[in-house]
This record gives structure tokens, sequence and C-alpha cells, in this order.
């Protein structure tokens, strides 16, 4: 077949074949189809450029979750604080264009084509990172969170504590 069976498969939609018979027309090609338009159109799609455009909308993302850092629970500095935001929110969306991209291509592929896991919430754990849906991806809370959690507040407690002391003492002079 020339074209990969491309053309074949237009000439069999445009004789308006029905989809059954489409369906053993695309078998053992690389192309795909889904009926659109309430049933009054048909989305060709070539399925290897479908996970290629997957597979990149995943690599842009691990790209920027490298750039993801655990959040210091020792009052960083504000401008890290700003700039690891609007890192978390740029990794957030692009795990939203992928996860977009996965559902389109998802559309096309046969049961039991599907990979078994989420590449997407695999490389944000990779990174430490859980994706809820939304603009801001979050640290994975674990056993050292909680210790640092606590170093942290009681760090901040000894701080005010020796403030309202210092304060005494000065007011005591």
């Amino acid at each position: 077949m020339k074209n990969d069976g491309f053309d074949e498969i237009k000439a069999h939609v445009a004789a308006g074949h029905p989809l059954s018979e489409l369906k053993e027309a695309i078998r053992g090609t690389g192309w795909r189809f889904v009926v659109t338009n309430s049933g009054r159109d048909i989305s060709l799609a070539r399925i290897e450029a479908l996970e290629t455009e997957f597979q990149d909308a995943v690599r842009d993302l691990e790209v920027a979750a490298k750039e993801l850092r655990v959040q210091d629970m020792k009052a960083p500095e504000l401008s890290d604080q700003f700039a690891q935001a609007r890192v978390r929110t740029k990794v957030a969306r692009l795990a939203y264009a992928a996860e977009l991209v996965g559902v389109r291509v998802a559309r096309y592929l046969l049961p039991g084509e599907a990979p078994p896991d989420d590449p997407i919430e695999r490389c944000l754990e990779k990174a430490g990172f859980e994706w809820n849906g939304g603009d801001m991806v979050t640290e994975i809370w674990s056993a050292d969170h909680d210790r640092r959690w606590r170093e942290a507040q009681a760090k901040l407690l000894s701080t005010q504590r020796n403030r309202v002391s210092q304060s005494e003492v000065t007011d005591a002079e």
C-alpha cells in the first residue's frame, strides 16, 4: 500500500462504506479513526504521529520538572519562593497540556493499546511532586517533610520566645 494505505482509506471513506468496513480497511495499518461531529464526520490520524506528540509533551514536562525544588521550610529568601511558584505553575500547565494531548491520543487508541501507567504522574513523582489537575504542583508529603516541619515550627517558636525575652530585658533596663 502506498502512503501506508492512507489513499485507500480515504477512498473508502469517500465512497460512504459502513464503519465496520472502515475498521476492516485500517486493520494492520498505522492509521486510526474517530467518528466526530455527531457521526457525520470521520477524523483519521496516524497513530505513530499521535504517540510521538504525546511523548514530546511528556518530555517537555520532564525538562521543566527538573527545575522543581523542595521548598525550605526554614524561611528561604522571598525571591526564591516567588521563582519556585512560577516554576511550579509552569510545570502544572505543561502537565495539563500533556494530559490534553494524552486524551486526544486515547480517543484513537484501541482497547489494550493505552499505556498501563500514567507517564505524567510518574514524571512528577520522580521529581518528588504531585499534580492535582490545577495550576500548581505540590511536594509529596513524607516523613522527611514532617521532620522538617517540626524543626521549622520549633525554630519559629524559639525565635519568638527570644524576641519576647529580649524585649523584657530591654524594658527592665
